[in-house]
């Protein structure tokens, strides 16, 4: 049965496509990590005049109030968030755990405007299609729910929350004998890639590569932040399930950067994330490189 969330309330939004100003990338010159740390000085929140500095916050704005702020923005035409690109309604927020891409989806959620907690987010859920969640592809445990990490829009996406809560802490994977499967085939179960056998959480190829890519801003937002793991972070190799390896420069145990960088390829940059991109700059003055440039995933890993 498609479930839907109803709404009479309309967004109205004066959001429009926005484009990084001439010259944002000028001081990225370098290959490997030398890139990776040019990238770093452009896209975080420190006032080196390079570029337009991140800001998860706007002014007056609190901590809480910048991630309840992440709704809104998930809800803007043209979002990257909102379905224009498979039901193409306008009307629906775009689940990548639950997207049927080739068919009717098993459930939607519908696209309303802002307001502290719509009806249709919550934490308590007995099954999919209950409720939505804000998803973070990097589990927030990680870093113990710290701003910025918190409310960067970039890695954060709306998703069905039963599966984001038996997701739980388990990194991505790829999973040939699932001990659960979703409605959308997206699954859980033993890892298959590479030399991590634990609990992992396979979405549908349709958007590996989009999962990739936020986890790869991710490594190049936060490399600084590496010095915390262990301290106001937990610590790399605390448990087993946590993919970062304190290092700055890869950032990522061996099998999971191989992961990224297998998904990135396989799956290119669609106009769903160009266009979350584009959300992401106008929500908090920052960009994912990997959606603007492609190929420096490359030269960096």
């Amino acid at each position: 049965m498609k479930r839907l969330l109803l709404s009479a309330l309309f967004l109205v939004s004066s959001f429009a496509i926005a484009q990084p100003p001439a010259g944002y990338y000028d001081s990225a010159t370098g290959t490997g990590y030398t890139l990776k740390t040019q990238l770093m000085q452009i896209i975080d929140d420190v006032n080196d005049g390079l570029a337009t500095e991140y800001l998860h916050t706007q002014p007056g704005t609190s901590n809480s109030n910048a991630y309840h702020l992440l709704r809104e923005s998930f809800s803007l035409p043209n979002s990257g968030d909102v379905d224009d690109y498979y039901e193409m309604d306008g009307n629906t927020i775009l689940d990548m755990y639950s997207e049927n891409p080739s068919g009717v989806d098993p459930y939607n959620w519908n696209r309303i405007p802002n307001v502290d907690y719509p009806t249709q987010y919550c934490t308590n859920q007995t099954m999919e299609g209950d409720c939505l969640s804000r998803e973070h592809t990097l589990p927030q445990g990680f870093f113990n729910s710290l701003y910025p990490m918190r409310a960067d829009f970039h890695f954060v996406i709306p998703v069905d929350a039963r599966i984001n809560n038996l997701r739980a802490n388990n990194p991505f994977g790829e999973v040939a004998a699932p001990t659960t499967t979703f409605a959308n085939s997206s699954e859980l179960g033993p890892n298959t890639f590479g030399s991590y056998s634990g609990t992992v959480y396979e979405p549908i190829d349709e958007f590996k590569g989009d999962i990739a890519r936020m986890l790869l801003y991710f490594a190049v937002r936060y490399q600084a932040e590496t010095v915390n793991m262990g301290a106001s972070w937990d610590a790399p190799d605390g448990v087993p399930e946590n993919i970062m390896n304190g290092q700055a420069g890869q950032f990522y145990d061996d099998w999971f950067i191989s992961l990224l960088c297998q998904w990135h390829s396989d799956d290119p940059v669609s106009q769903k994330e160009i266009d979350r991109n584009n959300n992401g700059w106008a929500h908090q003055n920052n960009r994912n490189p990997f959606v603007d440039n492609p190929n420096w995933v490359a030269d960096i890993w």
